[in-house]
């Protein structure tokens, strides 16, 4: 059901923070079956900006596989009709998936349910969750409201960063004491690395080599006249707010 103007409660949840948002649709997607979840936002050009990739429970140990074929997957799920939900079996990941819950061999493959759809400032989102037993009606309804969910989130975080970007080329036209403008990839870098990002984590990120990165935060620092990445952070953190992770990458 679409939520109009004049339905929607704006006192209903919105108190929470992004953690404990976050820890509601995990624990709703838990309650309906699912057991995995992968989203990624994407330019046209299909350089990956957000990346998560989780597994929900101790049953399916599966994240470090999907990692190592995301672009198959971000392939797989671009195929399907815009904004729908559709449903499939797994022939992506390899057979002979451990169930850490039951102590055996899952000779089957895994169920994966997906969704691709547009965004703002021309992105993208691809959602995926994997499970091992098929959904039934009403968990397929829930399952598509939480991905009405993630999409406006998305659509909030990509309208974020296209604003920080806006703002860091105002800041460096009005005022004489900023460094000179960086290149698109340098902003990019920059922004990773203001969020915690280590460089391993911003190459892997980016599908560049660690060299390639470093390579770059020197180019940052010469141009920032910054000493070191800690006063780098301090420096140009500062302006950032409200700010996740752009990637959850976790190998269980």
């Amino acid at each position: 059901m679409q939520a109009s103007e004049g339905n929607i409660p704006l006192d209903n949840g919105f108190n929470k923070s992004p953690l404990e948002f976050e820890e509601e649709l995990k624990g709703g997607l838990v309650k309906i079956g699912i057991e995995h979840a992968t989203v990624a936002i994407s330019s046209k050009s299909k350089n990956t900006v957000f990346k998560y990739i989780e597994g929900l429970n101790s049953r399916l140990s599966i994240s470090k596989r999907i990692n190592e074929k995301f672009d198959n997957y971000l392939a797989f799920a671009s195929k399907n009709t815009k904004g729908q939900l559709c449903y499939s079996q797994d022939k992506i990941i390899e057979n002979r998936i451990f169930d850490h819950e039951n102590l055996l061999i899952i000779q089957n493959n895994l169920n994966i349910y997906a969704m691709y759809e547009d965004l703002s400032y021309n992105y993208e989102i691809t959602i995926i969750f994997h499970n091992i037993d098929t959904l039934e009606t009403e968990a397929l309804r829930q399952l598509e409201l939480i991905c009405e969910i993630i999409i406006a989130w998305a659509n909030s975080w990509v309208a974020h960063h296209t604003m920080l970007l806006h703002w860091y080329r105002y800041s460096e036209q009005s005022s004489d004491s900023l460094p000179p403008i960086l290149t698109k990839s340098e902003m990019g870098v920059l922004e990773l690395l203001i969020k915690g990002l280590t460089g391993s984590e911003v190459a892997q990120i980016r599908h560049v080599s660690k060299e390639t990165v470093r390579t770059q935060i020197k180019s940052i620092l010469h141009k920032t006249q910054c000493r070191n990445q800690n006063q780098l952070i301090s420096r140009f953190g500062q302006g950032q707010w409200l700010m996740n992770q752009p990637t959850r990458s976790i190998y269980t």
